[in-house]
């Protein structure tokens, strides 16, 4: 505004009050979007934008005794707090389902996930989602 204020005082051009107004207002509109982006993504518990659903899985399947993750869901508790729920079948000759899941929470945090329930299945035991 100091800036504005001297440009009139020097040269009586009066517009630029209003073209430093609409600058200042652009800046704050660009420096924002960033938060409300964020905030939004927060409260409709939107998947992380860089947490890729299938690297996931793709992580999860290569510790030793998983068979399949599925029912895999992320979303954002926080901007900075990923959280993961979903289903592992153990294959037959897995180590015990506790090592597994020590293993497992360990390959998430690697990709920033420390908020995880993952619910341990034999193949005996899984049972199909409901249809809706």
């Amino acid at each position: 505004m100091l800036l504005a204020a001297g440009i009139l005082q020097l040269t009586g051009w009066t517009p630029v009050n209003a073209v430093v107004t609409l600058f200042i207002a652009a800046l704050m509109v660009w420096g924002g979007w960033g938060v409300v982006r964020d905030t939004v993504r927060v409260l409709l518990e939107g998947a992380p934008a860089a947490i890729r659903p299938e690297d996931l899985t793709r992580t999860m399947e290569a510790v030793g005794g998983v068979d399949e993750v599925r029912d895999l869901h992320v979303w954002t508790v926080s901007s900075d707090q990923p959280a993961l729920a979903c289903h592992v079948t153990l294959s037959a000759d897995a180590s015990p389902a506790q090592k597994v899941l020590c293993q497992l929470h360990d390959a998430l945090a690697s990709h920033g996930i420390d908020h995880r329930t993952i619910q341990i299945e034999t193949r005996e035991e899984a049972h199909a989602e409901p249809p809706w």
